[in-house]
């Protein structure tokens, strides 16, 4: 397949960093749409039948020159049963080492994270209330993709598709803002993101900008959605610790501590999905 550098933490550094929030995002990202899935109202999970496209990205980081450093691209496709991949490879360009990645969110649910790199997928599954949930994003989200604790800011256009622009809630104890550019009619997906971070006298600074540089409405490549069926399946920890040793990264305590953490959430998941 196709190499491209997927998104990672702009805070974090270094090649061994950069990898380890490549190995855990799919779970964060996981969190947070099945969070904001279960907060909207609720349809039948039966067929799906909604907008694909194929949009690509890259995502440009502040913190260390003014003029910025290309940190990520990725690839965000649909298909029109509401299956949906994020595509790329982990960290700056010139240290990612083809370190690709894919993140499948099924309709029912089941989530497949495969490593092309290593050759081996970790599978989450999915639960009847979260298939309902996620049909509920993708066919029924808020009016203007304004999601609980969301402030709505304005409206834009971008590559021809309506945008909402909306500030997420901050987190609490922290200053930091995020700004998104939702297009309602793909399902809410983010079109341009910015993170800020304050400065001394309060003024807010982008720290990371992701913009969309091409979009394509219609059925996306289906080799994007390739489940590999021949990879082994893993836990998080282990499909880590086959990415370190083939890239000839250190497993040293940090990957490991990260590595278990990534572990934790994938119990978790497990546990909810079979309640």
């Amino acid at each position: 397949m196709r190499r491209m550098q997927i998104d990672a933490n702009p805070r974090l550094r270094g090649k061994r960093r950069l990898m380890l929030a490549g190995a855990g995002a799919a779970f964060v990202a996981g969190a947070f749409l099945i969070a904001h899935s279960l907060a909207v109202r609720h349809v039948t999970a039966t067929t799906l039948h909604v907008a694909a496209f194929t949009l690509h990205t890259k995502t440009v980081t502040y913190q260390n020159t003014a003029e910025g450093q290309l940190l990520a691209e990725t690839t965000v496709a649909r298909l029109s049963d509401g299956t949906t991949v994020h595509y790329g490879a982990a960290g700056f360009p010139e240290i990612s080492q083809g370190v690709t990645a894919r993140t499948i969110d099924y309709p029912d649910g089941t989530r497949a994270i495969i490593s092309d790199f290593a050759q081996v997928k970790t599978i989450v599954p999915g639960s009847p209330e979260l298939a309902s949930a996620i049909a509920s994003r993708l066919m029924n989200p808020p009016a203007n993709c304004v999601f609980p604790g969301y402030t709505l800011l304005g409206y834009g256009t971008i590559l021809g598709q309506k945008v909402a622009k909306v500030r997420w809630p901050s987190l609490k104890g922290l200053k930091d803002e995020t700004i998104q550019w939702l297009a309602p009619a793909l399902g809410c997906v983010a079109m341009q993101t910015e993170n800020l971070v304050p400065q001394p006298g309060g003024k807010l600074k982008v720290l990371s900008k992701m913009e969309t540089v091409s979009l394509s409405v219609g059925p996306p490549d289906p080799h994007l959605f390739d489940p590999e069926p021949n990879y082994n399946v893993v836990k998080p920890s282990e499909a880590m610790r086959k990415v370190f040793e083939k890239a000839g990264w250190a497993w040293d305590s940090d990957a490991q501590a990260h590595a278990a953490r990534a572990d934790q959430r994938y119990s978790k998941a497990v546990q909810m999905a079979g309640r």
